[in-house]
Formats: C-alpha cells, structure tokens, sequence
C-alpha cells in the first residue's frame, strides 16, 4: 500500500449512482485501487463529505 501522500483521491459525489461510478472506476483501475495509489470516496449527499477530508482530495 501507498503512503496517503503519493495516493491519487477520487470524490464521487452522485446522488443514487455514487456506489455504481465508484465500481467503475475500480474495474478501470484495479491494480491501481488494490495498491493504494488510487482512493476512492463515493458519497450520495455533499453533507456527507467530513470536511478533513475535503483537503487530501485530488479530483472531484
């Protein structure tokens, strides 16, 4: 696993398809997810979002 610091973070934040884009950004990159390189948030509300969090992502 990657340091959190070298990790891509990925927020999807999609009312009622979150859950179904974030699996198709795992089948794309797999290796990529398994590894750590790649985080990904899926969240169906942006109230949701913990605000700590907002910081640390890279693509929304």
């Amino acid at each position: 696993m990657q340091d959190r610091a070298d990790a891509t973070n990925v927020l999807i934040v999609y009312p009622e398809e979150a859950h179904r884009m974030a699996g198709l950004v795992r089948e794309r990159f797999p290796d990529r997810v398994a590894d750590g390189s790649l985080r990904i948030f899926p969240v169906t509300d942006n109230k949701m979002v913990p605000q700590d969090m907002v910081e640390e992502i890279d693509i929304v």
